[in-house]
């Protein structure tokens, strides 16, 4: 469903080069839900931004769906993004002047989506992810892990192929963090979504089903889901407490 192949890219300041993506191949299945880790100055950030089509690469391709999104034109490209892929964003990115329904309607009203069908599959993201009696509230009366909540439904509105996740969790306590991933483990479950997430908590990539570590622009290991969530995750802080 995502494949990316030979993707580079380096960024130049003071005639000085710093290659941040280095021929890295990756490949992610529908229906997945998958985790990229690695230390700051990895790649991980760079990588995102150039799968959600807002950086470009120095070479290399990315297929969605077949289509190579680094080579699109720019109202095609607009296009993937409205249509093809999801966002949920540290900060939220959520719209304090409109309510929490009126957030998640937004995406849909710009991709030109049917008023009746907007109306019934937001009610069904708010009602899957617990969050209908906060639907007329604005950001600013609710809490974290609500507001992440609302981003989630936000970034499944459209039905995209793709949802890509910055940090899902960085900005939320301990609590407010596991139901954020209780809606994303609903997301892929019952609404089929396939989700890319980058993150340095070990606690919610142990939730996804398979984690890919790069280090200096490279992927240095995948490791795969085999047993329980807390298995998982004493694998994932082994690893890198020895990467």
């Amino acid at each position: 469903m995502l494949s990316v192949q030979n993707l580079e890219k380096t960024y130049h300041s003071n005639q000085l080069d710093s290659p941040v993506l280095k021929g890295l191949n990756l490949d992610v299945k529908q229906g997945e839900f998958a985790a990229v880790m690695g230390p700051s100055g990895s790649g991980k950030t760079t990588l995102l931004n150039i799968l959600s089509g807002f950086l470009n690469a120095d070479g290399g391709k990315v297929l969605l769906d077949g289509q190579d999104i680094l080579h699109a034109q720019q109202e095609e490209l607009t296009q993937i993004r409205q249509k093809k892929l999801g966002y949920v964003f540290q900060d939220f990115m959520l719209l304090d002047s409109l309510t929490t329904q009126e957030n998640v309607y937004l995406p849909q009203v710009i991709a030109g989506k049917d008023q009746k069908e907007m109306m019934t599959d937001t009610e069904l993201l708010f009602r899957q992810f617990g969050i209908r009696d906060i639907a007329l509230k604005y950001p600013g009366q609710i809490s974290g892990g609500q507001k992440q909540r609302v981003a989630v439904a936000r970034a499944l509105s459209n039905h995209p192929l793709l949802v890509l996740a910055d940090e899902p969790t960085g900005n939320l306590d301990s609590r407010s963090g596991e139901a954020v991933m209780d809606a994303f483990i609903k997301a892929k479950e019952e609404f089929g979504a396939t989700i890319l997430m980058v993150t340095h908590d070990a606690k919610a990539a142990s939730r996804t089903g398979r984690v890919i570590t790069l280090k200096d622009g490279e992927i240095r290991s995948e490791l795969m889901k085999n047993g329980s969530d807390r298995s998982f995750m004493e694998e994932i802080l082994h690893y890198l407490g020895e990467a």
